[in-house]
């Protein structure tokens, strides 16, 4: 019985799903951004949580801990240095995972796997004044979903930047 067993095992011995799951936490902390299966996802946004929360840590011994899993001077400088300002609001749930279709060969799941990194473009602008009251709206931002289906689908923008889809023409 699998009583009390959290892990997935992946078909694989303990070394070389170690390695697996360290090949993806480098990639994705230095990419930002893979896609891979659900799985895989899921279970390497445990290890993700963890290595993020020690940079944020950013003691000696913390560097020495990630610095001996993930043996690379690019993650430790971007887990220490960079991560923390960005991550500064958060204590966990520093990832996303996006469903895509599944893989053609053995259908498996496959999915989009994303850090959480907020955006710079919070442009705001000052709409009225009232009374000395200053009314602050923000600009409507566009995912990059939105901005991926737009230039696909060849939709064009009114003035309010939502997206009107072109209606498809069928040809026989």
């Amino acid at each position: 019985m699998r009583h009390r067993k959290t892990n997935r095992k992946f078909s694989r011995t303990k070394d070389r799903r170690n390695a697996l799951l360290r090949n993806l936490a480098v990639s994705l902390i230095l990419y930002e951004k893979i896609s891979t299966t659900k799985q895989k996802a899921k279970e390497v946004r445990k290890l993700i949580d963890k290595l993020i929360n020690l940079g944020k840590k950013g003691d000696f011994e913390s560097k020495k801990i990630i610095l001996k899993y993930t043996s690379s001077k690019n993650v430790l400088k971007k887990l220490t240095q960079e991560f923390p300002k960005k991550f500064e609001k958060r204590n966990s749930g520093y990832t996303r995972i996006i469903a895509k279709e599944n893989r053609k060969g053995d259908n498996a799941e496959m999915v989009i796997f994303e850090l959480l990194i907020p955006r710079k473009n919070n442009k705001k602008e000052i709409v009225k004044k009232q009374d000395k009251k200053i009314i602050v709206k923000e600009e409507e931002k566009k995912s990059w979903f939105d901005k991926a289906r737009n230039s696909v689908s060849g939709g064009k923008k009114d003035k309010k930047t939502k997206v009107i889809v072109a209606p498809r023409t069928t040809s026989k």
